[in-house]
């Protein structure tokens, strides 16, 4: 049974102080431990400002090299100790110091091929195709448009123009339409409220 060191709780509602512990993995927090490892009193004492901490250096380094595993807050207290060695933290660099990432703006080439392709949508064909071909058809032209639109960029949202975003209106009254069409035909339209319940 893999053996855990953790705190153990004891003391009354707003007095707690815990012994540091090594028990079983499964048993419970208070249980009866392996053995006793020192103790860790979290309230500050008035004159010194400081927490106190009692341990067995020897015991703890015996469990450890057993293969006892730390709790999160006892790792963190053996590292302020200087008993395990601190985990390097990761480093987080401000926005200050990270460069700003510029995208490229489509070329007016590349959206005149987007509108050209949009042009042979199936509302402007004007074919009889079933409801599911059409969705499928603007679902693959979205994610086209989206691969072609964001071709090169790197790491974050790229810059809108006016043309992608008409364009991205459009595909989205498509879809309304699509949904309208689909809801009228499976009978789900609703009628319009009672204009007297709305007053109410």
């Amino acid at each position: 049974m893999p053996v855990r060191l953790r705190l153990a709780m004891h003391g009354t509602r707003n007095s707690r102080i815990f012994h540091i512990v090594a028990a079983h993995a499964s048993k419970a927090r208070n249980a009866k431990p392996i053995e006793t490892l020192g103790m860790y009193d979290p309230r500050s004492n008035p004159l010194t400002k400081e927490k106190t901490v009692e341990w067995s250096v020897e015991r703890i380094r015996y469990w450890l090299g057993v293969g006892a595993q730390p709790s999160d807050t006892v790792l963190a207290l053996l590292e302020r100790g200087g008993i395990v060695p601190a985990a390097p933290r990761p480093w987080n660099p401000t926005s200050d110091y990270a460069p700003t990432p510029s995208f490229p703006c489509p070329s007016p080439a590349r959206l005149e091929a987007l509108d050209a392709a949009n042009s042979t949508s199936p509302s402007s064909q004007k074919k009889s195709i079933s409801p599911r071909e059409q969705q499928l058809h603007l679902t693959r032209q979205w994610t086209h448009n989206m691969k072609v639109l964001n071709f090169g960029a790197v790491g974050g949202i790229p810059e809108v123009t006016e043309a992608e975003v008409e364009l991205a209106k459009e595909n989205e009254r498509e879809r309304a339409e699509l949904k309208e069409s689909r809801r009228v035909k499976d009978g789900l339209e609703r009628p319009p409220p009672n204009q007297e319940q709305l007053a109410v």
